[in-house]
C-alpha cells in the first residue's frame, strides 16, 4: 500500500496546527519563559510554510512553492533559537536576517527560470544546519542531565537523515524515476511528522524535568549569595566520605571577622554585598571542581576535589589574601576590608564521620580566630592521606 503524498502534507499540517496552538497557549500563560515565544513562532511558520507547499502543488503554482520555501528559514531559525533558550543561551538575529537573504537569492532562479533545485538545495543545508546546531547544544554538559532531551536529539537525528537522503537525490546521486521521486518525498514527509510529534511531545516533557530540577536546585541554594545552604553541604560532604573515592580533597569551613560591626557600622545591605563578593571570590579562587556553600550568617564551606596538597594550601592563601586585599566600597565615600579565618581539613576522608570531620575543622577555625585572625589552622586527624605543614 503506497501512502497519498497529499495526505502525508495535510498530517504534517494538522500536527502542525496543534503544536503550534499549544505552544502559543503556552507562551501567553508563561511570558516570562521566552523559548515559548520561539517555539510558537517556528511552528507558525512552519505551518505557513507547510500550508503555501501544500497549495503550490495542488494548483501548480510556483512562486506560492518557493514563497514555503522561504519560510523555511525563520522556522529553522526560531526552532534553533529555542533549543538554545531551553538552554539558557540567546541566538542573535542575524542568523534569521542571512538565512533569510541566502534562501531568497537562491530562490530567484527558481522563479524566474522554473528552477526548483537551487532553494531546495540550500534550504536542505540550512535545515540540517539548524538540526546539527540543536543536536550540539542537547549535548552540553548542562543539558546531559535531562533525560527528555534524548527525544528532541531523536526528532533532529531523523530529519537529518531524511534530508540528507533528499539532498542525494537533489544532486542525483539517487537514479530519477517518479517512483523513486515518490519514496523520497514519502521518507521526508514520514521524517516531517516524526520531527513535530516528538519535539512538540519532548519540549514540554523536558520543560517539566527542567523546572522539577530547578525547584529542587532552588531549595538548596542560599536566596542571598546563591551558594549552596547548610543542607546541600551536609548532603554533598556525606556522599562524598561515603562513596569508594580514595582521591584527596580539600575542606575549608570559613568565617567573616568581624562581620558583625561591617553590618553596624554600614548597614545591612552593605553587609550583604559583602557576602555575595565574598562567594565570588570563594568561587573564582577555589580549584574546580569545586563545592561553595554558605553554612549560616557569616560563615561559609568549600570543598575542592582532585587536587594536590600544595594545590590546597596555595588555594586556601590566595582566598585569604584576595579577600584580605579587597576595598569594599558603599557609597558617599564609604569603605571597609574585611578578612577571614579558616579551619583546613585535606586528605581523602577515609573512615571519617560528617560530625568528627566538621567538629575537626570547627576548632581549627576558632583556634585561629583566637591566635589573631586572617589565617587558616589546618586540622591533623591522623589520616595516612594528610600530609602535615
Amino acid at each position: 500500500m503506497t501512502l497519498d503524498l497529499v495526505t502525508l502534507y495535510f498530517v504534517n499540517l494538522l500536527y502542525g496546527a496543534i503544536f503550534a496552538s499549544a505552544t502559543i497557549l503556552t507562551a501567553y500563560i508563561d511570558p516570562s519563559r521566552t523559548y515559548w515565544r520561539s517555539w510558537a513562532l517556528c511552528y507558525v511558520y512552519g505551518v505557513t510554510s507547510l500550508f503555501l507547499s501544500t497549495t503550490g502543488i495542488a494548483i501548480d503554482r510556483n512562486v506560492v512553492l518557493q514563497a514555503g520555501n522561504i519560510l523555511i528559514a525563520p522556522t529553522f531559525f526560531y526552532y534553533y533559537e529555542a533549543i538554545y533558550g531551553l538552554t539558557n543561551r540567546r541566538v542573535s538575529k542575524r542568523y534569521l536576517y542571512g538565512s533569510c537573504a541566502l534562501l531568497f537569492t537562491a530562490t530567484l532562479p527558481a522563479i524566474t527560470n522554473n528552477n526548483v533545485i537551487y532553494s531546495d538545495v540550500v534550504r536542505q543545508i540550512m535545515v540540517i544546519a539548524a538540526c546539527a546546531a540543536a543536536i550540539h547544544c542537547l549535548m552540553q554538559p548542562d543539558v546531559r542531565r535531562l533525560t527528555s532531551r534524548f527525544g528532541l536529539l531523536l526528532s533532529a537525528i531523523v530529519h537529518i537523515l531524511a534530508l540528507v537522503i533528499h539532498l542525494l537525490f537533489l544532486f542525483g546521486l539517487l537514479p530519477f524515476t517518479w517512483a523513486t521521486h515518490e519514496m523520497v518525498l514519502t521518507v521526508h514527509l514520514l521524517a516531517g511528522i516524526v520531527f513535530t510529534v516528538l519535539n512538540g511531545t519532548f519540549l514540554f516533557a523536558m520543560t517539566h524535568e527542567r523546572n522539577a530540577l530547578e525547584n529542587r536546585e532552588e531549595a538548596l541554594r542560599d536566596a542571598l549569595t546563591g551558594a549552596y545552604n547548610r543542607r546541600a553541604f551536609d548532603q554533598y560532604l556525606s556522599l562524598k566520605l561515603s562513596s569508594d573515592e580514595t582521591s584527596n580533597f580539600l575542606l575549608m569551613q570559613l568565617d567573616l571577622d568581624h562581620f558583625k560591626s561591617v553590618d553596624d557600622q554600614f548597614g545591612h545591605p552593605a553587609g550583604d554585598r559583602v557576602l555575595i563578593e565574598f562567594v565570588h571570590i570563594l568561587s573564582e579562587n577555589t580549584p574546580a571542581p569545586h563545592f561553595v556553600a554558605r553554612l549560616g550568617g557569616e560563615e561559609f564551606a568549600i570543598i575542592a576535589n582532585d587536587l594536590s596538597f600544595q594545590r590546597a594550601i596555595k588555594a586556601a592563601d590566595q582566598i585569604l589574601r584576595t579577600l584580605e586585599t579587597k576595598t569594599f566600597e558603599f557609597g558617599n565615600g564609604q569603605k571597609a576590608q574585611v578578612t577571614t579565618s579558616a579551619g583546613l581539613y585535606y586528605g581523602n576522608g577515609d573512615d571519617l564521620s560528617v560530625e568528627d570531620l566538621m567538629a575537626s575543622v570547627d576548632r581549627c577555625l576558632y583556634e585561629a580566630k583566637r591566635t589573631g585572625r586572617n589565617r587558616f589552622i589546618r586540622a591533623d586527624l591522623n589520616n595516612s592521606a594528610t600530609a602535615s605543614l
